[in-house]
């Protein structure tokens, strides 16, 4: 932690007191620097709580989860991240947002408060459940109160926030990586050899049940094949939904030069496959070691906590507390600078005033710090559901930005309207379990915009 510090001071020397420096690091961001805290800003708390909480509750189905969000998201980021880049580069702005609602006509006023207020509301509930889960774990292996852990992440988000902007961001997230990266492969391993080895781990997976070490059977709400390719088509849409992601694809904006991208791009995958393949099997650990302990019927989002107090060494639980905290911070530091870009570019006349962003950094950094002391439910589902609307609302503006850079800014606002809320009356319909909130947004989303292309060519035929 006093390294994360050591390093937001060391960002500040490098700072200038400029609104473009504090929210995109005037563009100097390098490749390998970029992609690392892409993935994790991406791959946050919720993946060290939540995904090992699914994992120890569903099981060898937990893959077609990974591989979904890792398909997806090459799909999205190869289809549009040199557009986006490109955009970026003609049209200089300072948030992700203002970029989506810039067209060669002018902006798209309208367009861009409706997302501008997405990102503010939608992330605000990610950072509280983020900080939730950097509670829970602290709660978990310290025993401390359970809400302490909300305070210590945000006052060390503040300091290196304030003090180095998305600079200071991004240079404590290629650590933070590292460490979250680290801490998994460790605990991994160490779950291994602790159950006899890998033929080992298999065998008493295999135990459990056969639903459980399937990848193909009933941990999956609908049965059959039909069950399998909704549950996998929906997580691959919810990897797609990275397109929406401000706080991710804003890295792709501070990116020093649009021809790091394809390097940029292979470092951030390859982070990932590890980061995932090294948490499921911490995931299925977590199952098989806490029940040999006779540990059961517990919040499986606990599971982590639980696994590292029983099987490693003090200074080992130091390491994967601090993994656990790394990978909320680096994602909570991104999305309260997307907050503030929101804020002064697109929801306030404070373009250019430094000074305004690092105050509306703080003010969102209280407010998130307390709607997490009141946050209840589960952190796995607050981030999906905060995510899935994220990415349906802002993916589909930035699609049609690139594909349909002519459309009205009505009916391109009705588009993201409805997608966002066909995503929301799904869920609270109670139809989540068939298929993810992403998948119903995206679908609603290019249904429309097929519709759309047809009236377009019927237009220019008659």
């Amino acid at each position: 932690m006093a390294i994360f510090a050591l390093i937001g001071i060391l960002a500040s020397h490098k700072s200038k007191a400029s609104s473009e420096d504090y929210l995109l690091a005037s563009n100097t961001i390098p490749a390998s620097i970029s992609a690392l805290s892409m993935m994790s800003s991406k791959f946050s708390g919720y993946m060290f709580i939540g995904f090992i909480g699914f994992v120890y509750l569903k099981g060898f189905s937990g893959i077609l989860l990974a591989a979904g969000l890792v398909a997806g998201d090459f799909i999205g980021l190869h289809l549009f991240s040199n557009k986006i880049k490109q955009l970026h580069n003609k049209y200089k702005s300072l948030s992700y947002e203002d970029l989506i609602s810039q067209r060669a006509s002018g902006v798209y006023k309208k367009l861009r408060f409706v997302l501008a207020s997405l990102i503010l509301i939608l992330l605000s509930i990610y950072i509280s459940a983020q900080l939730k889960a950097s509670s829970k774990a602290i709660h978990g292996i310290l025993d401390w109160p359970e809400n302490s852990g909300i305070f210590i992440c945000a006052a060390f988000v503040l300091f290196y926030s304030w003090s180095g902007g998305i600079r200071a961001s991004m240079w404590t997230d290629a650590i933070q990586s590292i460490l979250m990266i680290v801490s998994a492969i460790a605990l991994g391993i160490y779950s291994i050899v602790h159950l006899g080895g890998i033929h080992n781990f298999f065998i008493q997976a295999n135990s459990i049940s056969e639903s459980y070490f399937s990848i193909f059977k009933s941990n999956i709400s609908i049965g059959g094949v039909e069950g399998i390719l909704i549950f996998s088509i929906g997580w691959l849409f919810g990897g797609f939904a990275i397109l929406g992601q401000p706080h991710a694809m804003i890295r792709i904006l501070a990116l020093n030069n649009i021809k790091n991208l394809k390097s940029m791009k292979k470092y951030y995958y390859l982070s990932s496959l590890i980061l995932l393949i090294a948490l499921f099997i911490v995931g299925i650990s977590c199952r098989l070691i806490l029940k040999q302990n006779g540990l059961d019927g517990f919040d499986p989002e606990m599971a982590l906590p639980l696994l590292s107090l029983q099987l490693m060494p003090s200074i080992f639980v130091g390491i994967i507390l601090a993994g656990i905290f790394a990978a909320v911070m680096s994602t909570v530091d991104s999305q309260i600078l997307s907050c503030s870009a929101a804020v002064s570019q697109s929801l306030t006349k404070n373009k250019t005033s430094y000074f305004f962003n690092k105050v509306v950094t703080v003010v969102l950094i209280i407010l998130t710090s307390l709607m997490a002391l009141f946050a209840t439910g589960s952190v796995f589902d607050l981030v999906v559901f905060a995510y899935a609307i994220l990415g349906v609302t802002l993916g589909t503006a930035i699609i049609i930005q690139v594909i349909f850079p002519k459309m009205k800014e009505s009916i391109c606002l009705a588009i993201v309207i409805l997608s966002g809320m066909s995503s929301v009356v799904w869920v609270l319909a109670g139809y989540k379990s068939i298929a993810t909130e992403s998948l119903i947004g995206f679908v609603v989303s290019f249904t429309l915009m097929i519709f759309y292309k047809i009236f377009c060519l019927f237009k220019k035929t008659k």
